[in-house]
């Protein structure tokens, strides 16, 4: 005598199924959405006549929503594509003993604006570092060749940076919340010798 399941279980392996079935497409949709990021890219370095370098990069918006970059000035009706010298930018050094090292730039002073970059937009700028500056921590002077790499701070919102210029106004140290891309490693080629 064959057994017949009851109602109950027979619905349950149906909901089973269909839970299954909702799991599977959820993964295959996850695995094809674009990626949710910012990132950072060097598009050209030139190394002027004084051994200084200027790195000219690229920061992509790939988020749904808008970042704040900060930066020296913004003049509204520069094509936002061909932009600006951009703050909060470090360049480190890949040195085998010791790791990434910072090279530069050197500021203590704060950004004066902030270039909104939109979702799905990007805004090009760049970073001068000065070879001339640069001392290790046993007195030599840091040669700016080999592999290196950068890293972009942003404002995550233009409320984040509103409260960060309150806090400078009022004489308190700002903490912002900051977002953080760093560059894939680039190499900087040594300066010619000027024989």
């Amino acid at each position: 005598m064959r057994r017949t399941p009851s109602p109950s279980v027979a619905n349950f392996s149906k909901i089973v199924v269909v839970l299954i079935a909702l799991v599977a497409m959820n993964c295959v949709a996850s695995q094809t959405k674009a990626p949710q990021e910012v990132r950072v890219s060097v598009e050209e370095i030139k190394r002027k006549a004084d051994g200084d370098l200027q790195i000219w990069l690229k920061v992509e918006n790939l988020t749904e929503r808008s970042i704040f970059l900060p930066v020296v000035d913004v003049n509204p009706a520069v094509d936002p594509s061909k932009l600006l010298y951009v703050q909060f930018v470090v360049v480190e050094q890949w040195q085998p003993e010791k790791g990434w090292q910072f090279v530069g730039p050197r500021r203590d002073v704060p950004p004066p604006a902030v270039a909104e970059v939109a979702p799905g937009h990007s805004v090009r700028g760049s970073v001068t570092i000065g070879e001339t500056l640069l001392l290790s921590e046993g007195g030599g002077k840091i040669k700016i060749q080999g592999k290196h790499r950068i890293k972009v701070r942003y404002f995550n919102s233009k409320d984040e940076w509103d409260n960060y210029w309150a806090d400078l106004r009022s004489g308190r140290t700002p903490r912002p919340k900051l977002g953080l891309v760093v560059s894939k490693p680039f190499n900087i080629p040594p300066l010619a010798s000027r024989d």
